[in-house]
């Protein structure tokens, strides 16, 4: 209730609202009421994000209608403050008791109420849509601003100082004071009472100018500021200059190169040459005349020194630690390059550039770089830049194997170039095509689809988007989430950025939610939210920021990106009663780097295969990550494989047709495109633009691309879709990195977006279009055009059903994107070194041998070697075999001669056989199995009888036996000399005392040596004559030590008269060694024999009759 005030020219100053706290402040209208029931808004449908996701908490607003803004609509909490009363609906109704529908402007004024303010005032409050609640804690106040009072009747007045007065007894009086004074008037009542007041009249200063603008002199290209200072009332500014030295100025307008042209600071961006003496200044005019001059500043400006590269660009790098190419530059003083990564100051790109004045350096960046040269004038300081693209070289490849060793007639053996290219940029899209994912109402579980995405592991993601086609009664009900692979989850919308929105939707038509967090938010924009948008990334909020099991794990895209490849989920639900919805499709756009495994060219193509079953020759000059080797006959056969970086995005070349394409009805028609002049491969198609659109019945419209060399791309085809879609003069644009598909709801905006196919794939057109026509759906790739560009491009166009016409009336375009090449490295050898297969080309053969003797086995190997070898030997007859060591009998075991030496008669029976080894890989070869046949050698036993010592006169038998085989042959042996003949028997007598043994060979072949058996001496004292009777030649014996060697005898022979008729001398060696006497001359008779030693003692004495 307001009372007191006077009824004509009160006015509202201002209207405060204490402590207002709302769970959705977008949901609030407020209205206040006055008691002549006019009305004015205070707050409608603004915006908040607080109180735990949404709305405000606790804030206390003022409203005037001096205030410099209103709140703020979308966007932030609006903070504590004063603003102008702020309608963002336009049109609200408040229920009763409120005052029903009001209709007010954004501002609406708090000036127009009018009329007696005295009464009762209203404040209504209304929340428009269910599910939140608030309170104005602390209720509202109105402060009004009523006029002055006339001057009260029979009061006397004094004023002070009187400078400047016309009185200082009158009221009121005129002041003009020559500077700024304060004034006091002292008022007397009839009764006698005073009171006081004061007053400042300040008086105005004339404008001057306090400090001048200085000259200057700069660089042509940049920018330069002329200051002023000035004082005075009210001044303003305004910059002049003059291009005649200072005769006549002009004022200056903002513009290029102007700014700031009317306040104290007038900038020049850039400054050029031609502006070299030109003068500047600075007129301050202000409340009071006249305007201040300042002085003309002069610019001079020197020119820029003209910076060049002597290398064309783009060229191709160096390899660091290898080469570099160098990078040359001249025009200037000093000369700074940038980047410094990739650059070095030696030719052999050793040692790394860091930023000093070096007018040659050495490029060999591991990546595409543009590099930067900043030439500095010594004389004028004045720098300019020139720059030059450096394609990078890449390193000699890495091959998998590195050598190859196989053998001949092996299957083909991969080689493959395992390093990877310098990441290079891609981008890719992945679609879910037509889908059905219901969002129910006021459900927090919502609905989830999931796309997998086979981007590379090694895919280094820089920006991704994510198109959404959604179907929603009230799409500000709705949160929405994407879930990466690596289970990381973002909040994409939150219910329209924490607004709820401002009233019913279709849903989200093509809405695309961008990594680029300088995008706009969703909250800009209006139903059905076409547009590219930044996310609204909530991570915790009131209700929740997703569904039931997808709550956000941050609020940075760069946290989805560790795993590209895999599935990639996007889940929505809706939060409040009243309204549901359903995705009916959803996209993802990734732009990323990617390092691909490089593709050489293989030289050289002889022995070179694209498949594993080596049917499929490889072409000299293609380009190939892997290969198969298979080459023939045998011999070492080097490979050279080079890989190519991928050069800088070429140029774009854009090739129209612009004659009117009219679409038959129920036919097909073509339109051509000729291109020339561009490489034979490598090109791309970027874009096709189909112009002025038009079609009575959309849906019945297919489109196909079709190159020179016969490959096709569907463009559109929505003829098996069949929407009802009238289009009226669209312009499509075409391409792979498009946001979305082509729409097929009407109306048909034009736009940028992908190829689309409806129909599926493979798909017919109507003659004489193609026919078969396959592709991905329902984005088929402009980048399937792989082949030599040059000749006739052709587009068909056809319309399905009869019954409705149109026409591409501007006709269309192409264009092709020509990349610079990349750059070649340098060779990498692989050594294919081909072998015959191992061979045995003499076998070994089996052996019998005795075990005192040596058995070998011997192969000779054929094929490629150096051959390594390994004898096995089976106990078993060959069942199972064992690896032979050397050691024991056993010896060469891993040679090609295997020795057996003195085996024992237990391995008799044993098989061998070696296994041969050759060079690898070809496989190991055995031998045939041989048999070593072991006989023992024969067991020699002699023996003597009936004697073994003897004298003149006895004799004795040697006799053998011999087992187990039969003896073949006999040696005998005395005292180590052979001795007698091939018998098994000897006959001795005392001539022939000795050891003997006997050597016995067997039938098998076998040799052993008997037992020693002495034949020995029998002592006597007694001499032996024989033969006796005699016919005077007789031999006399008589005992002397073995091996007494030259031990003096004497015989002397007496007749049996006693006389001594012969003595002879003789030197005994041995045992009973024969003494020879011939008496034949002393004729017949009886004679004594003497034996006697040396001194011609008798030893003995013995008789002979001669006959």
């Amino acid at each position: 209730m307001v009372s007191g005030l006077p009824v004509v020219g009160a006015t509202v100053a201002s209207v405060t609202l204490t402590g207002i706290t709302h769970t959705w402040e977008s949901d609030i209208s407020i209205l206040l009421q006055s008691p002549t029931n006019q009305n004015v808004i205070l707050l409608s449908a603004v915006s908040g994000t607080e109180n735990g996701g949404f709305g405000i908490l606790n804030k206390t607003y003022t409203f005037s209608d001096a205030a410099p803004t209103g709140l703020n609509t979308g966007g932030p909490t609006n903070p504590n403050g004063t603003y102008k009363p702020t309608n963002n609906s336009t049109t609200r109704n408040w229920p009763a008791p409120g005052p029903g529908t009001v209709v007010q402007g954004l501002n609406p004024l708090l000036s127009t109420f009018t009329g007696d303010p005295n009464g009762t005032w209203k404040l209504y409050a209304f929340d428009a849509v269910g599910g939140d609640l608030g309170q104005i804690s602390g209720g509202y106040s109105i402060t009004f601003q009523t006029p002055p009072a006339p001057p009260p009747v029979g009061w006397t007045f004094l004023w002070s100082p009187a400078a400047g007065l016309s009185s200082t007894t009158t009221n009121p009086v005129a002041a003009s004071p020559s500077s700024t004074r304060q004034y006091t008037v002292v008022g007397t009542a009839p009764g006698g009472c005073q009171t006081a007041a004061q007053i400042l009249i300040t008086v105005y200063q004339l404008p001057a100018v306090t400090s001048q603008p200085s000259s200057l002199t700069a660089c042509a290209g940049t920018s330069v500021n002329f200051t002023v200072g000035g004082t005075g009332q009210g001044i303003t500014y305004q910059w002049q200059v003059s291009t005649n030295g200072g005769v006549t100025y002009t004022n200056i307008a903002n513009g290029a190169p102007y700014s700031g042209v009317n306040t104290t600071t007038l900038t020049v961006n850039p400054v050029t040459v031609a502006m070299s003496g030109w003068r500047y200044r600075c007129v301050i005019s202000g409340t009071c005349p006249p305007a201040a001059n300042s002085t003309g500043a002069i610019l001079t400006v020197n020119a820029l020194p003209v910076v060049t590269i002597a290398q064309t660009t783009p060229t191709c790098g160096g390899v660091a630690g290898i080469n570099g190419t160098p990078l040359t530059a001249s025009g200037a003083s000093s000369y700074v390059w940038s980047p410094v990564t990739g650059l070095y100051t030696n030719a052999g790109a050793t040692t790394a550039y860091t930023g000093t004045n070096l007018a040659t350096v050495y490029a060999a960046p591991s990546v595409n770089t543009v590099y930067t040269v900043t030439g500095t004038n010594a004389g004028t300081g004045c720098t300019n830049t020139a720059t030059v693209g450096v394609v990078y070289t890449p390193a000699v490849p890495t091959v998998n194997p590195a050598n190859v060793a196989m053998c001949l007639g092996d299957a083909a053996v991969q080689l493959c170039v395992t390093s990877s290219l310098a990441p290079s940029p891609f981008t890719s899209s992945y679609a879910s095509g037509p889908i059905s994912v219901a969002v129910p109402d006021n459900t927090p579980a919502g609905g989830n689809h999931t796309i997998n995405v086979p981007l590379p592991a090694t895919a280094q993601i820089t920006n991704m988007r994510v198109t959404v086609n959604m179907s929603h009664t009230w799409v500000g009900d709705v949160a929405m989430v994407l879930k990466a692979p690596n289970n990381q989850i973002l909040n994409l919308d939150f219910f329209l950025n924490a607004t709820g929105g401002t009233g019913p939707t279709s849903g989200f038509t093509n809405t695309v939610f961008t990594s680029d967090n300088t995008a706009p938010a969703i909250s800009t924009g209006a139903n059905p939210y076409t547009g590219t948008f930044r996310a609204d990334r909530v991570v915790t909020g009131t209700p929740v920021a997703g569904p039931t099991g997808f709550l956000p794990t941050t609020n940075l895209w760069p946290s989805l990106y560790s795993t590209p490849n895999g599935n990639w989920t996007i889940a929505a639900y809706d939060a409040f009663a009243g309204d549901a919805g359903t995705i009916t499709s959803w996209s993802l756009a990734f732009d990323y780097l990617y390092g691909p495994p490089a593709s050489g060219v293989w030289s050289p193509a002889a022995g070179l295969f694209r498949d594993a079953a080596a049917t499929i020759p490889y072409v000299a000059g293609d380009s190939a990550n892997c290969v198969y080797a298979k080459p023939t006959p045998s011999g070492v056969y080097p490979y050279q494989v080079t890989v190519q970086s991928v050069g800088f995005p070429g140029s774009l070349t854009t090739y129209n047709n612009a004659a009117n394409i009219p679409i038959p009805d129920g036919g097909t028609t073509n339109s051509s495109i000729t291109v020339s002049g561009l490489p034979t491969s490598g090109v791309s198609v970027d874009q096709v633009v189909l112009r002025g659109f038009s079609h009575t019945w959309g849906g019945d419209v297919n489109v196909v691309l079709q190159s020179p060399t016969g490959e096709n791309v569907i463009l559109l085809a929505n003829s098996n879709a069949d929407p009802l879609i009238s289009i009226s003069n669209v312009t499509l644009t075409l391409r792979d990195n498009a946001a979305g598909s082509v729409p097929t709801t009407s109306p048909m905006a034009s736009g940028t977006y992908k190829p689309t196919n409806n129909n599926g794939s493979p798909f017919n057109f109507l003659p004489p279009g193609p026919t078969g026509v396959t592709g991905p759906t329902p984005n088929p790739l402009l980048s399937a055009f792989t082949g030599n560009p040059n000749g006739v491009w052709k587009i068909y166009a056809e319309d399905r059903v009869g019954g409705d016409v149109g026409s591409f009336a501007q006709g269309w375009s192409l264009t092709l994107n020509s990349p610079f090449p990349g750059c070649v490295s340098a060779p990498r050898t692989v050594t294919v070194t081909v072998n015959q297969p191992t061979t045995i080309t003499t076998q070994p053969v089996n052996r019998t041998i005795c075990t005192d003797k040596v058995a070998t086995f011997t192969v000779v190997p054929g094929g490629s070697g150096p051959f390594s070898y390994q004898w096995q030997v089976s106990t078993n007859t060959g069942n199972t075999w064992s690896n032979i060591s050397n050691g024991g009998v056993y010896a060469g075991a891993t040679s090609a001669t295997l020795t057996i030496t003195a085996p024992p008669v237990s391995m008799s029976g044993y098989f061998y056989r070696v296994i041969v080894t050759g060079a690898a890989p070809c496989a190991s070869i055995n031998s045939f199995q041989v048999v070593l046949t072991v006989n023992p050698l024969p067991t020699v036993v002699i023996s003597a009888s009936p004697y073994t010592r003897l004298y003149p006169g006895l004799r004795t038998t040697l006799s053998s036996t011999v087992s187990p085989a039969a003896a073949q042959t006999y040696s005998w042996f005395r005292n180590g000399a052979p001795y007698g003949g091939n018998t098994a028997a000897l006959q001795l007598d005392v001539d022939l005392l000795g050891d003997y043994k006997l050597t016995v060979t067997d039938v098998n072949g076998c040799t052993n040596t008997s037992n020693t058996i002495s034949i020995l001496d029998s002592a006597t004292g007694r001499c032996f004559i024989y033969p006796n009777p005699t016919n005077g030649e007789f031999d006399v014996r008589y005992f002397s030590v073995y091996n007494n060697s030259s031990l003096p005898r004497t015989v002397t022979v007496y007749n049996a008269s006693g006389d001594r008729v012969l003595t002879q001398r003789y030197s005994i060696g041995a045992p009973y060694q024969r003494m020879h006497v011939d008496l034949r001359k002393s004729g017949k008779g009886l004679y004594w024999v003497e034996v006697g030693d040396v001194n011609g003692n008798r030893l003995t004495m013995c008789r002979v009759v001669v006959q």
